[in-house]
């Protein structure tokens, strides 16, 4: 096994391994549907609002810890690779230790589930459920999630319309049609997320005989999805501020507009990673997926994303708080 850096505790690199850089992605729907479904009954129940928190913070790094262990078991975490160190591929732990973790940090999810069961009867034990079952499927089984073109359909319905939609029920005892629109606009910044981490890992992930979306789509598209991804949600808020119980102030999150403009400008543009096309050492995507040097680009775009999605978030939850 490779030997720890010495600048790195243990619990640091543990801490590494959870993808602190992602659990705002699991964070902000549980606060905006919170917020909502407090708007809705007049009261926001801070208990509830705790444990669903911690809840959903445990899920992602579960989720991040078993993708971080079955990766490193495949292989497919390489030198080539674009992203931050894994600890499994690093040697800084074995596999075997990360899944235990990983299982770990689920049965904790699962404890404080029991609670939000109490409350909410069986439609949350049903997402639970479903949340844990998927946060496992996505990377271990015969045909991870993560190497289909679905993960962000998947990332869509657990990151922003369950997990809106349940937070908001939790909240105020019944479902609401806004929240559920409010997940789909939560929903496609996360999915937009995971494309741009997908865009960066894309040729290593094609070597590894995955077919993501970002794959698919080729450079040329990855960008349009992308614009999809963030900008989609700016039109829904039409929808949001329409749906029962009319509220005007949801317009306010219309203001991190031009973040996503900036956003998608700066999408690391067409090109070939490496110098020469003709002496490329694998057959790769044609034409490269993005000039050389673009991994710190797409990981600074993907830190950015998740800001976005925050930042929507948290202006429709002021927004319509101010106009309640």
């Amino acid at each position: 096994m490779t030997v720890l850096p010495a600048s790195q505790s243990r619990l640091l690199l543990w801490l590494r391994a959870t993808r602190p850089q992602t659990l705002l992605l699991a964070a902000t729907p549980v606060l905006t549907g919170s917020v909502l479904g407090a708007l809705r009954v007049g009261a926001f129940n801070w208990p509830i609002f705790a444990v669903m928190m911690v809840a959903a913070l445990a899920i992602q790094a579960a989720t991040n810890l078993l993708n971080d262990a079955e990766d490193g078991l495949r292989g497919h975490d390489t030198a080539a690779r674009q992203g931050p160190e894994r600890i499994t591929a690093s040697g800084w732990a074995s596999p075997a230790e990360v899944r235990r973790a990983a299982l770990t940090v689920f049965g904790f999810a699962a404890l404080c589930g029991l609670y939000l069961i109490a409350v909410g009867g069986w439609p949350i034990a049903l997402i639970g459920i479903l949340s844990l079952v998927s946060g496992a499927a996505y990377s271990a089984g015969p045909k991870p999630l993560s190497h289909t073109p679905y993960s962000e359909l998947f990332v869509l319905a657990f990151f922003g319309i369950i997990a809106v939609s349940g937070a908001d029920y939790l909240m105020a005892g019944s479902f609401s049609f806004k929240a559920a629109l409010t997940g789909q606009a939560l929903g496609l910044f996360a999915a937009g997320v995971l494309h741009v981490n997908n865009c960066r890992d894309a040729e290593e992930d094609e070597r590894a005989g995955r077919r993501t979306l970002a794959i698919l789509a080729g450079p040329g598209g990855a960008r349009l999805l992308y614009g999809f991804f963030i900008l989609l949600p700016f039109a829904l808020l039409a929808l949001i501020a329409m749906s029962a119980p009319v509220n005007q102030g949801v317009w306010l999150a219309a203001a991190a507009l031009p973040l996503a403009l900036w956003l998608l400008r700066h999408f690391p543009k067409s090109g070939d990673r490496f110098s020469d096309k003709e002496t490329r050492p694998d057959k790769g995507i044609e034409g490269g997926f993005a000039r050389a040097g673009s991994g710190p680009d797409f990981n600074r775009l993907l830190k950015l994303t998740v800001l976005l999605q925050f930042a929507y978030g948290a202006l429709l939850c002021l927004g319509a708080a101010l106009a309640a």
